[in-house]
């Protein structure tokens, strides 16, 4: 599999429930400076990117 077709592949399994979770973890993140909002991990990342910087990206 080459890198254009990873790219494009994946999600959220469930697309509204996990993209409002990221973006609630996201918003209180910089409500709250210097807080750290955990996050599930939602989506397997390509090799570059970690869990979360993905989770932000969808």
């Amino acid at each position: 599999m080459d890198i254009a077709a990873q790219s494009i592949e994946g999600g959220f399994a469930d697309p509204v429930f996990n993209a409002q979770t990221v973006f609630r973890a996201v918003m209180d993140a910089m409500a709250r400076p210097g807080s750290v909002q955990p996050l599930p991990a939602f989506a397997r990342p390509p090799v570059p990117l970690s869990a979360t910087a993905v989770a932000i990206a969808l």
